[in-house]
């Protein structure tokens, strides 16, 4: 249990299931080798899922999420929060605020909440690799949100004006589905 301060939870040389909760303060929690809980709470913080089934919830604030290895679930709350599944079958949902939502590797889904938010089927950074089949729900819902997905992905970018960008690479996979494309307000643009 962490204090009001700024605090440095969990090690990742643990094989055992932890539970880490960091109250106030801009914290940095490190799960276990095994399945561990987080919870952020207020502040900036820092969530590190390590290896395992994780389950992870951000609290306020402008939190970082990296799930790494195992099926997790990732929960940013209010705030700007940038959330990366890597590796496993994830859920990533942002919440509140302009959040920055990565799947990574596996079959994840994406929800970015109420915002604009930016979400990714793989990285969001130059080392994305798009080239994976597996269909990937991404939800943008509330705000101007920006969708970037690859092939065999189901869309749906909310009410608002979204732009979504297909990363084409593989003409004998699935069709994207976007689920609520408006001519009128969304842009869709082909890589």
């Amino acid at each position: 249990m962490g204090t009001s301060g700024n605090d440095t939870l969990g090690t990742s040389t643990s094989t055992d299931s932890v539970a880490l909760f960091g109250l106030t303060g801009n914290d940095s929690s490190v799960g276990s080798s095994s399945d561990d809980y987080f919870e952020g709470d207020a502040g900036n913080d820092t969530i590190n899922g390590f290896s395992g089934n994780d389950a992870a919830y951000g609290g306020s604030g402008d939190d970082l999420f990296f799930g790494l290895g195992g099926d997790d679930t990732l929960y940013g709350d209010a705030g700007d929060d940038m959330i990366e599944g890597n590796t496993g079958d994830d859920n990533l949902f942002g919440g509140l605020g302009a959040d920055s939502i990565a799947g990574g590797d596996g079959t994840d889904a994406l929800n970015g909440g109420a915002g604009n938010d930016v979400l990714s089927s793989d990285r969001l950074d130059s080392s994305a690799d798009f080239s994976r089949g597996a269909g990937e729900p991404m939800i943008g819902a509330e705000g101007l949100d920006t969708i970037i997905f690859s092939n065999a992905d189901q869309i749906s970018g909310g009410a608002d004006a979204d732009t979504f960008h297909n990363v084409f690479r593989d003409v004998t996979s699935d069709p994207v589905v976007i689920t609520d494309f408006d001519k009128d307000i969304d842009t869709l643009t082909v890589h």
